[in-house]
């Protein structure tokens, strides 16, 4: 054995694995997009993983989230007007990879939306995973479009990316629920798909430099 193995680690996460209640949920709401792509050097971004994400989107809690390969740093925007519900970001924290203990060690922001007027399907939260910083406050309103805080790595992450989810419920255990995105466009509804690259305006078909 070469080398001074002074110090050994061992990481374990022994928790209940929760199946998701009803897999095939879906809130009729559509949102906006949850990150800036107004201008050349924001997007498209990469979906890497989709609803029932083999690495982690298997379970209740994650079934339906996506997530979106971005820069440390891109601008988080708000997905339709409502209020800040809950903050969970400390900007010094620089915990990121993908060791055990990073599990549950993240920064968030939790939004409710105000209700439809045209879908009619009851509360919807949405949380935005892994980020950098937050520039609003809980109990602050917030309007679609705005900027709400920029994206990071911090917590379990292989890489800098946001992961993006819905719940009819702001309880910890919540399950997730599906809903789709709107394009800035046409409002044509899509549902992010791993593997294809996406923006304000749907999937966008690759292009130089990316």
């Amino acid at each position: 054995l070469e080398g001074d193995m002074t110090t050994l680690r061992i990481e374990s996460d022994v928790q209940e694995w929760n199946k998701h209640p009803t897999p095939n949920d879906r809130h009729s709401q559509a949102i906006g997009f949850p990150l800036l792509s107004e201008s050349p050097k924001n997007g498209p971004f990469l979906c890497t993983q989709g609803v029932g994400g083999h690495l982690t989107h298997f379970f209740g809690g994650n079934l339906h989230a996506v997530d979106f390969r971005c820069d440390v740093g891109t601008p988080l925007v708000a997905v339709a007007d409502g209020i800040v519900k809950q903050v969970r970001c400390d900007p010094n924290k620089k915990v990121t990879g993908v060791a055990v203990s990073n599990l549950f060690s993240w920064n968030s922001l939790l939004l409710q939306l105000d209700e439809s007027t045209t879908s009619k399907d009851g509360p919807l939260f949405v949380e935005y995973v892994h980020i950098q910083s937050c520039s609003v406050q809980e109990g602050e309103r917030v309007v679609k479009g705005q900027i709400i805080g920029t994206s990071g790595s911090v917590g379990f992450s292989p890489e800098p990316h946001l992961h993006f989810a819905a719940y009819r419920s702001d309880k910890e255990d919540s399950p997730t629920v599906a809903v789709r995105f709107a394009s800035q466009v046409d409002g044509k509804p899509f549902e992010p798909v791993a593997g294809q690259l996406y923006d304000s305006t749907g999937r966008v078909e690759k292009h130089q430099g990316v």
